[in-house]
């Protein structure tokens, strides 16, 4: 039997509710407490903090003033910046897995009720929680990841250091 931690599964709503605007690139989406996405710029929030901005060439602004980077801090940047997308990416798709996976456990439910073979249930509903089990770790390694890029940008650009908000608990707690 596949167990998937709930702070997972909440996570992973989250960011599936966050994403539901998608659709049109003006929505702003929060993703958890940690960020928002907007017109293709990555808000990072941090308690008592303005927000810093990463836009996808990485150029970093703090509470609306451009922050001087280097040519490699803006590409640790950029990639952070992607690195957020992926992981709502991600999330968007645990979320649709976890829908279809509900999904099938009704139609099975029915199926097998009405045909009188209710021991079909349980595999057809098994089969595609390994989906949303593969999705769970594709997840949690972009968390793991994110979280690794964000500490390599806190070495080399400390103004950010307010905005490494991504903790080893969470990337432990992940799966």
């Amino acid at each position: 039997m596949i167990i998937i931690h709930r702070s997972t599964f909440a996570f992973a709503f989250t960011l599936l509710l966050a994403a539901c605007n998608n659709g049109n690139p003006g929505d702003s989406n929060a993703v958890r407490r940690h960020f928002s996405i907007d017109n293709g710029a990555v808000a990072v929030h941090a308690a008592g903090a303005a927000d810093a901005i990463v836009d996808p060439a990485g150029n970093l602004s703090i509470g609306g003033k451009s922050v001087d980077t280097t040519a490699a801090q803006r590409t640790l940047l950029a990639h952070y910046h992607a690195e957020v997308f992926t992981l709502r990416n991600e999330g968007i798709a645990l979320g649709r897995a976890g829908i279809k996976t509900a999904g099938t456990a009704v139609a099975s439910v029915v199926e097998g009720l009405a045909s009188g073979d209710p021991n079909t249930i349980g595999d057809k509903v098994e089969a595609q929680a390994k989906q949303v089990e593969a999705h769970v770790g594709n997840l949690c390694d972009t968390l793991r990841d994110l979280r690794s890029t964000q500490e390599l940008i806190v070495r080399q650009l400390p103004a950010f250091q307010a905005y490494a908000t991504i903790n080893a608990d969470e990337v432990d707690h992940c799966r």
